[in-house]
Protein backbone atom coordinates (compact mmCIF):
# COMPACT_ATOMS: atom_id res chain seq x y z
CA UNK A 1 0.00 0.00 0.00
CA UNK A 2 1.26 3.48 -0.85
CA UNK A 3 1.76 5.43 2.35
CA UNK A 4 -0.48 8.29 1.16
CA UNK A 5 -3.50 5.98 1.37
CA UNK A 6 -2.81 4.99 4.97
CA UNK A 7 -3.94 6.46 8.27
CA UNK A 8 -0.80 7.45 10.16
CA UNK A 9 -0.59 9.07 13.57
CA UNK A 10 2.39 10.40 15.47
CA UNK A 11 2.20 9.58 19.17
CA UNK A 12 4.28 11.46 21.71
CA UNK A 13 4.25 11.09 25.49
CA UNK A 14 5.71 12.96 28.44
CA UNK A 15 6.24 11.08 31.68
CA UNK A 16 6.52 11.77 35.40
CA UNK A 17 10.13 10.62 35.69
CA UNK A 18 9.31 7.53 37.73
CA UNK A 19 10.56 4.05 36.77
CA UNK A 20 8.65 2.94 34.82
CA UNK A 21 7.20 6.33 33.90
CA UNK A 22 3.53 7.19 34.23
CA UNK A 23 1.88 9.33 31.59
CA UNK A 24 1.48 13.06 32.28
CA UNK A 25 0.89 14.29 28.73
CA UNK A 26 -0.05 12.60 25.46
CA UNK A 27 -0.41 13.90 21.92
CA UNK A 28 -1.78 12.21 18.82
CA UNK A 29 -1.00 13.97 15.54
CA UNK A 30 -2.84 12.54 12.51
CA UNK A 31 -1.19 12.46 9.08
CA UNK A 32 -3.62 12.04 6.20
CA UNK A 33 -2.75 12.15 2.49
CA UNK A 34 0.58 13.81 3.18
CA UNK A 35 -0.84 16.51 5.42
CA UNK A 36 -0.17 17.08 9.12
CA UNK A 37 -3.34 17.70 11.12
CA UNK A 38 -3.57 19.51 14.47
CA UNK A 39 -2.49 17.58 17.53
CA UNK A 40 -5.01 16.19 19.99
CA UNK A 41 -3.46 16.48 23.45
CA UNK A 42 -4.30 15.36 26.97
CA UNK A 43 -2.79 16.29 30.33
CA UNK A 44 -3.00 13.41 32.79
CA UNK A 45 -2.80 13.27 36.58
CA UNK A 46 -0.34 10.45 37.32
CA UNK A 47 -0.60 8.18 40.38
CA UNK A 48 2.88 9.28 41.51
CA UNK A 49 4.35 12.78 41.64
CA UNK A 50 6.30 14.30 38.76
CA UNK A 51 9.99 14.31 39.63
CA UNK A 52 12.05 17.48 39.38
CA UNK A 53 14.17 15.91 36.65
CA UNK A 54 11.12 15.29 34.45
CA UNK A 55 9.72 18.74 35.27
CA UNK A 56 12.99 20.35 34.18
CA UNK A 57 12.67 18.67 30.77
CA UNK A 58 9.03 19.25 29.85
CA UNK A 59 8.05 21.97 32.31
CA UNK A 60 4.89 20.23 33.52
CA UNK A 61 4.42 20.60 37.27
CA UNK A 62 2.33 18.66 39.76
CA UNK A 63 0.10 21.73 40.09
CA UNK A 64 -0.46 21.72 36.31
CA UNK A 65 -1.98 18.24 36.44
CA UNK A 66 -3.63 18.41 39.87
CA UNK A 67 -7.10 18.82 38.34
CA UNK A 68 -6.44 16.78 35.18
CA UNK A 69 -8.20 13.47 34.53
CA UNK A 70 -6.56 10.17 35.38
CA UNK A 71 -5.40 7.74 32.71
CA UNK A 72 -8.56 5.66 33.26
CA UNK A 73 -10.78 8.70 32.65
CA UNK A 74 -9.23 9.50 29.25
CA UNK A 75 -8.79 5.93 28.04
CA UNK A 76 -11.96 5.91 25.94
CA UNK A 77 -11.11 9.18 24.18
CA UNK A 78 -7.54 8.12 23.44
CA UNK A 79 -8.48 4.70 22.13
CA UNK A 80 -11.14 6.26 19.92
CA UNK A 81 -8.52 8.64 18.51
CA UNK A 82 -6.19 5.72 17.78
CA UNK A 83 -8.89 3.43 16.38
CA UNK A 84 -8.30 2.62 12.73
CA UNK A 85 -4.75 3.97 12.67
CA UNK A 86 -2.66 1.83 10.31
CA UNK A 87 0.76 3.00 11.50
CA UNK A 88 1.97 4.83 14.60
CA UNK A 89 4.97 7.11 14.25
CA UNK A 90 7.44 8.45 16.79
CA UNK A 91 11.03 9.55 17.29
CA UNK A 92 12.31 6.57 19.23
CA UNK A 93 8.77 5.27 18.90
CA UNK A 94 9.33 2.16 21.04
CA UNK A 95 9.43 4.42 24.13
CA UNK A 96 6.07 6.04 23.34
CA UNK A 97 4.54 2.70 22.41
CA UNK A 98 5.72 1.09 25.63
CA UNK A 99 4.17 3.82 27.79
CA UNK A 100 0.88 3.65 25.87
CA UNK A 101 0.75 -0.14 26.01
CA UNK A 102 1.31 -0.07 29.76
CA UNK A 103 -1.25 2.72 30.24
CA UNK A 104 -3.96 1.22 28.02
CA UNK A 105 -3.89 -2.53 28.48
CA UNK A 106 -6.61 -3.18 25.90
CA UNK A 107 -4.76 -1.29 23.13
CA UNK A 108 -3.20 -3.43 20.43
CA UNK A 109 -0.39 -1.37 18.85
CA UNK A 110 -0.31 -1.31 15.06
CA UNK A 111 3.00 -1.47 13.15
CA UNK A 112 5.25 1.48 13.83
CA UNK A 113 7.60 3.86 12.02
CA UNK A 114 10.62 5.24 13.87
CA UNK A 115 11.73 8.62 12.51
CA UNK A 116 14.97 8.27 14.49
CA UNK A 117 15.93 5.21 12.46
CA UNK A 118 14.78 6.80 9.22
CA UNK A 119 16.81 9.93 9.98
CA UNK A 120 19.93 7.91 10.75
CA UNK A 121 19.54 6.11 7.43
CA UNK A 122 18.80 9.30 5.47
CA UNK A 123 21.42 11.55 7.10
CA UNK A 124 24.30 9.29 8.19
CA UNK A 125 26.79 12.18 8.32
CA UNK A 126 24.65 14.41 10.51
CA UNK A 127 26.39 14.82 13.89
CA UNK A 128 23.19 14.39 15.92
CA UNK A 129 19.84 12.77 15.24
CA UNK A 130 18.10 14.11 18.34
CA UNK A 131 14.71 15.54 17.50
CA UNK A 132 15.60 19.12 18.47
CA UNK A 133 18.82 19.03 16.44
CA UNK A 134 16.98 17.69 13.39
CA UNK A 135 14.33 20.39 13.77
CA UNK A 136 17.06 23.05 13.73
CA UNK A 137 19.07 21.48 10.90
CA UNK A 138 16.06 20.94 8.64
CA UNK A 139 14.09 24.07 9.55
CA UNK A 140 11.09 22.06 10.68
CA UNK A 141 9.87 24.84 12.97
CA UNK A 142 10.17 27.63 10.39
CA UNK A 143 6.37 27.56 10.25
CA UNK A 144 4.99 28.18 13.75
CA UNK A 145 4.44 25.10 15.92
CA UNK A 146 1.80 25.31 18.68
CA UNK A 147 3.22 24.89 22.17
CA UNK A 148 6.87 24.57 23.07
CA UNK A 149 9.70 22.02 22.70
CA UNK A 150 9.53 18.94 24.92
CA UNK A 151 5.77 19.19 25.22
CA UNK A 152 3.85 16.37 23.56
CA UNK A 153 1.94 18.50 21.03
CA UNK A 154 5.05 20.37 19.86
CA UNK A 155 7.24 17.28 19.64
CA UNK A 156 4.51 15.30 17.91
CA UNK A 157 3.93 18.01 15.31
CA UNK A 158 7.61 18.42 14.40
CA UNK A 159 7.98 14.63 14.28
CA UNK A 160 5.16 14.53 11.74
CA UNK A 161 6.93 17.22 9.71
CA UNK A 162 10.16 15.27 9.98
CA UNK A 163 8.48 12.15 8.61
CA UNK A 164 7.22 14.07 5.57
CA UNK A 165 10.71 15.49 4.98
CA UNK A 166 12.24 12.03 5.22
CA UNK A 167 9.71 10.66 2.74
CA UNK A 168 10.81 13.38 0.29
CA UNK A 169 14.34 11.95 0.55
CA UNK A 170 13.22 8.45 -0.44
CA UNK A 171 12.84 7.00 -3.91
CA UNK A 172 9.23 7.29 -5.06
CA UNK A 173 6.70 5.77 -4.80
CA UNK A 174 6.98 5.09 -1.06
CA UNK A 175 5.08 2.17 0.47
CA UNK A 176 4.25 1.54 4.10
CA UNK A 177 6.80 -1.26 4.04
CA UNK A 178 9.53 1.23 3.08
CA UNK A 179 8.72 3.22 6.21
CA UNK A 180 8.31 0.34 8.63
CA UNK A 181 11.62 -1.28 7.66
CA UNK A 182 14.20 1.42 6.88
CA UNK A 183 17.00 -1.07 6.29
CA UNK A 184 17.50 -1.65 10.02
CA UNK A 185 16.59 -4.49 12.37
CA UNK A 186 13.50 -4.05 14.56
CA UNK A 187 14.12 -3.12 18.16
CA UNK A 188 14.58 -6.13 20.43
CA UNK A 189 11.66 -4.95 22.56
CA UNK A 190 9.28 -4.76 19.60
CA UNK A 191 8.33 -8.42 18.92
CA UNK A 192 5.15 -7.45 17.12
CA UNK A 193 7.28 -5.85 14.39
CA UNK A 194 9.18 -9.09 13.85
CA UNK A 195 5.92 -10.94 13.34
CA UNK A 196 4.53 -8.38 10.90
CA UNK A 197 3.84 -9.57 7.38
CA UNK A 198 4.94 -6.65 5.21
CA UNK A 199 3.91 -8.11 1.87
CA UNK A 200 0.68 -6.10 1.80
CA UNK A 201 2.20 -2.82 3.02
Amino acid sequence: MLWLRARLAVVDVEGNGQHPPDLVELAVVPIRAGRVHPARTWLVRPPKAITWRARDIHGITNDDVASSPTITEIEGEVLQELAGVDIIVGHGVHVDRAVLSRSFGSWEPPPEVDTLRLARAAYPDMPSHKLGDLVDALGLASDPVPGQPHRAGWDGTVTARLLLRLIQEMAQPVTLGDLVRPGLKPAADAPHQEQLDLTDL
